[in-house]
């Protein structure tokens, strides 16, 4: 038994969930299409990178969507305290270095 399950750990079998196809192309779809769209309005209002931080959240939301991290109160706060806190860095600091 514990050879089996020091293989299953030196192949990463333990940590690694097994996700389905469909999930897999469900959250490439979804991801995609979010990421395309904040594109669309970052080229729109000249703002290039407004993308970045959604990136990571659409990761999160489409991929792993049952983390207590991908929760719709930790997306919408995290990503409106994130901005305060980037606006008043600029405020108080400046925009160069």
């Amino acid at each position: 038994m514990f050879s089996q399950l020091k293989d299953n750990f030196i192949r990463g079998k333990i940590f690694q969930p097994q996700f389905s196809n469909k999930k897999i192309i469900l959250s490439f779809i979804g991801s995609f299409i979010a990421i395309f769209l904040l594109g669309i309005i970052s080229i729109q209002q000249n703002q290039i990178l407004l993308i970045a931080p959604f990136g990571a959240s659409s990761v999160l939301l489409f991929g792993i969507s049952n983390s207590p991290l991908a929760q719709p109160r930790n997306l919408i706060l995290g990503n409106i305290f994130g901005a305060i806190t980037a606006v008043l860095s600029v405020k108080i600091l400046g925009s160069t270095y």
